[in-house]
């Protein structure tokens, strides 16, 4: 039976949108009630509607409000086609409609999540049927939810601490092309009419000036930008390369503490969580190793399950890789012990979580007045440049009286 995408309007001027099972055209009209306007259009490869998946903001909204109507006692298809008509999101209105199918063609939750792979995460879709099969349902939902409020809050503090200074760079870089490209040409003018002798670096900026005033410059620059963009995304499709470029970020100067340091939080909170529902260490190390988004970290992870395989314990295989601090490895081997490695491990998210605050705070307050004084400074120096004949000219004509 055919796939039909169809946009349906409702009385009230809401837009629905979704797909269904059906023979034709006409027999999807008439799965629906009166109060619909449909007008449909024939999809024939639903799963590629999917590959984009959809942003982690969407899936946990999704999931705050099917948790809730699962704590209400609403049954599940019930809540779905509830959601369904409340979403004002058209990709995910698609991704429940998609669910409800698969539901009333018989399939449990699980099912039908794990066939959305693009859609739903490796974890999302390792913890929903620990939920339906043994846990509450509504529980692995909710450690779901506190789990990507805090990723969704944590990579926004990423992306401050990362963004500023972009913008400042920018923000000199549009200054300076500004004055090579209006400022310092009418300077050029007046040189030429004065028939001034200059010095070599204000020759050299002159030079740049006018190169930069050129059509070849600015195809220079646009197919420098799309070829190093080129280049990266090749470089990261291979896993060599790839594995060379994040052992880079994690020595840069500055911010490679915070690849690192984002790396372990992603890492221990995320195995803490899967600890808790119930998960192998193994398989938890392989979910967990997926969301740290570092491969030279991920590669160690790789080992560590190797040797966990072979009976070595958790915090001895990862005091071998050389790469997780001393801190992280003590209190692994203390859960171990204990028998509360998920708690432990939880400790340690949120330990890395407060160390990466403080530092973002204290680098963000470090490069303000740095950048400020480079924009300065940058400015300064091409005025400096710029005024250093006319001071020559003006003591010249102060020896001469």
């Amino acid at each position: 039976m055919p796939n039909y995408m169809f946009k349906a309007k409702m009385n009230d001027g809401r837009l629905l949108t979704g797909i269904l099972d059906a023979e034709n055209k006409d027999d999807l009209k008439r799965k629906f009630t009166a109060g619909y306007i449909i007008h449909i259009s024939l999809y024939d490869n639903t799963n590629s509607f999917y590959k984009r998946g959809v942003p982690i903001k969407v899936l946990l909204r999704f999931t705050k409000q099917l948790r809730a109507i699962i704590d209400a006692g609403i049954p599940i298809l019930t809540g779905l086609n509830i959601l369904w008509k409340e979403m004002n999101n058209k990709q995910l209105q698609i991704i429940i409609s998609h669910i409800q199918n698969k539901l009333t063609a018989g399939s449990r939750f699980s099912e039908a999540v794990n066939d959305l792979p693009q859609v739903f995460p490796p974890l999302y879709r390792s913890l929903v049927p620990i939920g339906e099969s043994g846990a509450d349902l509504s529980i692995i939902l909710g450690k779901l939810v506190d789990y990507y409020t805090n990723q969704t809050a944590f990579t926004e503090k990423i992306k401050k601490a990362m963004t500023y200074p972009v913008i400042v760079i920018v923000m000199v870089f549009l200054v300076v092309v500004g004055m090579m490209m209006f400022v310092v040409p009418f300077f050029e003018k007046f040189f030429h009419q004065m028939h001034l002798t200059l010095p070599r670096i204000t020759t050299m900026v002159i030079n740049l000036s006018d190169m930069l005033r050129t059509w070849q410059f600015f195809v220079i620059l646009v197919g420098g930008f799309f070829g190093v963009t080129y280049a990266y995304k090749k470089m990261k499709a291979n896993p060599v390369t790839e594995t060379l470029i994040d052992k880079w970020k994690l020595r840069l100067p500055l911010v490679g503490r915070i690849f690192y340091y984002a790396s372990l939080e992603r890492f221990t909170r995320t195995l803490s969580l899967l600890m808790s529902a119930g998960i192998t260490i193994n398989r938890g190390l392989e979910l967990s190793s997926q969301t740290i988004l570092n491969k030279v970290l991920e590669n160690s992870l790789a080992q560590v399950r190797v040797k966990i395989t072979e009976g070595q314990a958790l915090s001895d295989a990862l005091r071998d890789t050389k790469l997780f601090p001393d801190l992280l490895v003590e209190m692994t081997g203390v859960g171990e012990k204990s028998g509360t490695l998920s708690t432990m491990l939880l400790k340690m998210a949120d330990t890395f979580n407060e160390e990466l605050n403080e530092y973002i705070e204290w680098l963000l307050s470090l490069m303000e007045p740095v950048l400020i004084l480079l924009v300065a400074g940058v400015v300064l120096l091409t005025l400096l440049t710029l005024y250093l004949p006319i001071i020559s000219l003006w003591k010249g004509m102060a020896s001469v009286h």
